[in-house]
């Protein structure tokens, strides 16, 4: 563009100064235009990025209000289970030690054996796992 003016400026006057002025105005345009969509990006992002953490926080909060909300195991995962299938997942499974579970405290802490506990999903009738709830391997 400042080529173009280079060229055809001098046709139209022999005054520098206005040249350079055009000249000048072309420049603050051409950047102008560049830096428009760049901020427009970058405000995109931004506004996203917020949603997103909008999104998860609030998120969280109702995974705090929801989750724990007795001293129960096996109820506590399926809270879990249901504040995630909300927005964040389509399957979960919650699988625990059977040394989690045992109430009296008196389980082996190197026993291997776990336990499904909980399980949902966002499809009715999918197939959602190997293993349903409970299972045992």
């Amino acid at each position: 563009m400042l080529e173009l003016l280079q060229a055809e400026a001098p046709r139209l006057t022999s005054d520098w100064h206005m040249i350079q002025l055009a000249s000048m105005r072309l420049v603050t345009i051409g950047f102008d235009y560049v830096d428009r969509p760049s901020e427009e990006v970058v405000a995109a992002y931004q506004e996203e990025r917020d949603h997103l953490l909008q999104r998860r926080l609030a998120l969280t909060n109702r995974a705090s209000n929801r989750i724990g909300s007795t001293l129960d195991v096996t109820r506590t995962a399926q809270e879990l289970t249901e504040v995630c299938t909300e927005e964040f997942a389509d399957l979960i499974s919650v699988d625990l030690f059977d040394s989690a579970l045992d109430e009296t405290g008196t389980g082996s802490p190197e026993a291997l054996t776990q336990r499904r506990v909980a399980q949902r999903s966002v499809l009715d009738g999918c197939p959602d796992a190997v293993r349903g709830v409970p299972g045992r391997w």
